[in-house]
């Protein structure tokens, strides 16, 4: 009885965890090509990727991003440097940073803005890659939360190589 009891305990509180809570987040890249765009007579980005985040839970998560014409989660592309094994972020640093240091330099450029996705909705968005990305496998990051309150927690997508 008392190890019936520890299970249901054990398995109520998973929901407060903040790797179930990630779990809960379908987050992939589902489309990627050629910069669609016209860039002028500058070339900086070669692909193209469209991702996917689906909310798997039954609570609204807060996507945190960028006011612009569109939503645009906050965030960025890591590549796998297959050298060392590690993943590095588009400075060529590791590990990836958290919401409080990546917000820090963005503040004073941008203004940040909150998309509240509902239960059992999902949402699209457009990124771009440079060509040192070709050929690597990838992750983008995101930062989300459960309630506005709550410090965004850093989330990656699926792997996937660039083609």
């Amino acid at each position: 009885m008392v190890l019936l009891l520890t299970l249901f305990l054990l398995f109520y509180q998973a929901n407060d965890l903040p790797a179930a809570k990630m779990s809960a987040v379908d987050f992939s890249a589902v489309k990627q090509g050629k910069v669609e765009l016209d860039q002028g007579c500058f070339d900086f980005y070669s692909r193209q990727i469209t991702f996917r985040v689906k909310n798997r839970s039954d609570k609204a998560i807060y996507i945190h991003g960028l006011k612009t014409n569109r939503y645009y989660p906050l965030g960025y592309l890591i590549r796998l440097d297959r050298e060392k094994n590690q993943w590095l972020n588009p400075e060529g640093n590791t590990p990836p940073r958290p919401y409080k240091e990546f917000m820090t330099p963005v503040r004073a450029l941008y203004v940040p803005d909150v998309y509240v996705l509902p239960p059992g909705r999902s949402m699209t968005f457009k990124d771009l890659a440079k060509e040192i990305y070709l050929g690597n496998r990838v992750k983008r990051v995101i930062y989300i939360s459960f309630s506005r309150d709550e410090e965004p927690q850093m989330i990656m997508s699926e792997e996937f190589t660039l083609r």
